[in-house]
């Protein structure tokens, strides 16, 4: 697949659908310069940003801004599907198992600069961290697209239903 160097050209590959190499290709397509990231990145002090740059009922493409030490909660997928791809940075990717009001780690990962996972609810819960000094960028690809997900409250071992939304809405 042609590599895919503006948002322009993501969101008119998605309109195009999966096509035969599927979600995964696209995704590995993905290579978005730094320029191309500051026309859309906005940074919030201590939390990350949720842009979405695309969206149709059955998916949607975001792209998320981590400042240094910041963290998504403990959340699973809601029994749907994702592509992250680190467009900048580094994240860390967290796995967890949960039960009686625990959250306990049982894997992690680093994912680099280019480097992209696939993530389902088979894989359970799971936080993204950047744990660096310096900013991260990321590509999140959903479908079918995500509505709400279960996020674990750290501080009483609650898990609560939560709608997923975003921060800013590109082209809206």
């Amino acid at each position: 697949m042609e590599a895919i160097k503006t948002i322009e050209r993501l969101k008119y590959n998605l309109t195009l659908g999966p096509g035969y190499e599927g979600y995964s290709a696209m995704v590995e397509a993905i290579n978005l310069s730094t320029e191309e990231l500051d026309k859309v990145c906005t940074w919030r002090d201590k939390d990350y940003t949720r842009i979405r740059v695309y969206d149709t009922e059955s998916v949607e493409a975001l792209i998320t801004c981590w400042p240094p030490e910041s963290r998504s909660p403990i959340h699973d997928y809601e029994l749907q599907q994702g592509w992250i791809k680190v467009l900048s940075g580094t994240l860390e990717l967290e796995y967890f198992n949960m039960s009686d009001g625990k959250a306990t780690l049982y894997g992690n990962r680093s994912i680099s600069k280019g480097q992209y996972v696939y993530l389902n609810d088979g894989m359970g819960f799971h936080r993204f961290i950047n744990s660096s000094r310096e900013n991260a960028v990321a590509l999140h690809l959903y479908c079918d697209k995500i509505l709400k997900w279960n996020e674990f409250n750290e501080a009483d071992g609650s898990i609560n239903e939560v709608e997923v939304g975003c921060h800013i809405e590109l082209d809206k």
